[in-house]
């Protein structure tokens, strides 16, 4: 078929190096109108002038076309019709420009090696993590949310008690009016309290912590904001973006200056190392491991998270990764 012609002979062929802006939107693309066939995104190899950018200026990354012919100082051939229809021509010899010069600059930075054997070896993995997603037991996830729901209305109830009658927890103003102008609990613990940026002063987990051992209150709204974040974060979100028993996040290679991949929608704050190991793309996702402490009990989120047929979770963790001058190294 004409789509299998395209996708061996121009994406998979040996000496094809695809120039494109935003390859990982374009892949995303051409693999949505492919759900016919099964294919391989590992070994497509594009030549992306947006991830290059972020290369040569990570703490200012490039976010449009033009964005990226003004950091590699092409702006000035652009044209006020830059990006319609009547600039087609244009805006492809631009963009062969744009690659040319992006060559230039990263080979004398010396980051043409981090550049092409290594970021754009990623990006395709990438859009296949997004495309697969992770498998979800969304019936754990549930009967967990409502284990946290549970744990919330006791924590409330304790609270109520405490304080001598009823608050909402989640209001950091009636919560700032009961710990300090009723119950002056700054004042009895001798301690000056922070202010926030409106004037008012703080309610942050810095401050609750130095008012716990002058009454119980601070102690039971940290553990209620602790498990309702839980409730948000881990439970609701994930749920929010489930479909068919699986989540999907995107991923983000160019979000960070440091290089560490981030995620959002939700955010996995996940990490892959399988690009270099040639394996199926593994996500270790930054939802709290083990049995963890939330209102007096304890729960293990990631036990709602299951591996496809044949496929084990890994948990790992990155210690540092040092930086060298010549030659590049990597370490993982």
């Amino acid at each position: 078929t004409i789509k299998q012609f395209f996708w061996q002979k121009l994406m998979l062929h040996q000496e094809a190096r695809i120039l494109v802006y935003d390859g990982k939107a374009f892949l995303g693309c051409v693999l949505s109108a492919y759900k016919d066939i099964e294919i391989e995104v590992g070994e497509v190899r594009l030549i992306d002038p947006l991830v290059g950018c972020w290369l040569l200026q990570p703490d200012r990354p490039a976010t449009t076309f033009l964005g990226c012919l003004q950091i590699l100082g092409l702006a000035r051939e652009a044209t006020s019709d830059l990006g319609t229809r009547q600039s087609v021509d244009r805006d492809l010899a631009l963009l062969s420009s744009l690659g040319c010069q992006l060559f230039g600059q990263l080979d004398a930075a010396k980051l043409w090696p981090v550049f092409y054997e290594l970021e754009l070896r990623i990006l395709p993995q990438l859009v296949g993590m997004e495309r697969r997603g992770v498998g979800v037991d969304q019936g754990r996830l549930q009967a967990l949310g409502h284990c946290l729901d549970t744990q919330l209305a006791e924590l409330q109830t304790k609270a109520h008690e405490v304080a001598g009658r009823q608050f909402n927890l989640g209001s950091h103003v009636q919560v700032r009016t009961l710990l300090f102008t009723e119950l002056q609990l700054d004042i009895k613990a001798s301690i000056s309290v922070g202010k926030t940026a409106g004037g008012v002063k703080s309610t942050c987990e810095v401050v609750l912590e130095s008012l716990e051992g002058t009454h119980p209150l601070p102690g039971l709204i940290l553990q209620h904001r602790q498990v309702a974040k839980y409730r948000t974060t881990y439970v609701e979100g994930l749920l929010q973006h489930c479909r068919a028993g699986r989540v999907f996040t995107t991923w983000d290679q160019l979000a960070a200056a440091t290089g560490r991949l981030t995620s959002v929608s939700p955010n996995l704050q996940g990490r892959t190392f399988s690009f270099l190991l040639s394996l199926t793309p593994v996500i270790l996702a930054g939802i709290p491991k083990g049995e963890i402490e939330a209102g007096g009990r304890t729960v293990n989120m990631r036990s709602a998270l299951i591996s496809s047929d044949g496929f084990t979770f890994l948990c790992a963790d990155f210690e540092q990764i040092e930086v060298h001058s010549s030659p590049p190294q990597y370490a993982v």
